[in-house]
């Protein structure tokens, strides 16, 4: 027969040694997934490399690409496929004389679809937990809204680029008179 203390003793260390390994694998696990410390701190040590014709800071992740990137990655490459017409796109990025890529503009309607997504689906929870059987339409909204939410992004781009070229026009006179002066003076 064991001795029932010797079983528990043994039992209890089995426990520790199992909790102590998951504990270490844990932290690994959060350890590979961390961003080293060299290359968090720096871009705020150096100036980084410019490519000649790029503003400073341009191709630069926000926060949210960063944190969510995988997600908006995929959700990025989705978008171009449903929505394509990524000629478009890009010459109204030149008109707005916004410096993104048409990758890192599908990434933002992902986030601004993202975004919308959450913005409706916490009143809805709310809203589906009183009544578990609308849960489906609320859901339904829910897609809905994030759809509008990527169509709204590129509506704005679309009044960015209407800004941009209003401006543009206004100062034409301007730039025409300072021309006419120039070449009066001689030059």
């Amino acid at each position: 027969e064991a001795d029932p203390g010797m079983t528990g003793f043994v039992g209890g260390l089995l426990g520790l040694v199992f909790g102590l390994g998951v504990l270490l694998l844990a932290s690994a696990l959060l350890a590979s997934r961390r961003t080293p410390l060299a290359l968090r701190v720096e871009p705020w040590l150096s100036d980084p490399p410019q490519r000649p014709g790029t503003r400073p800071g341009a191709g630069r992740q926000s926060s949210a690409a960063g944190v969510l990137g995988p997600l908006l990655q995929a959700l990025a490459g989705s978008i171009e496929r449903v929505l394509g017409g990524g000629d478009s796109i890009r010459r109204k990025l030149v008109r707005a004389d916004l410096d993104l890529s048409l990758h890192d503009f599908r990434v933002r309607q992902a986030l601004w679809g993202l975004v919308a997504f959450v913005g409706a689906a916490v009143p809805c929870g709310f809203v589906a937990v009183a009544s578990p059987g609308r849960a489906v339409p609320l859901l339904i909204c829910c897609v809905v809204v994030a759809v509008l939410g990527v169509l709204l992004c590129e509506n704005h781009l679309s009044a960015q680029v209407s800004r941009r070229e209003r401006d543009v026009l206004a100062e034409f006179p301007t730039v025409a008179e300072l021309l006419a002066l120039a070449v009066a003076a001689g030059e």
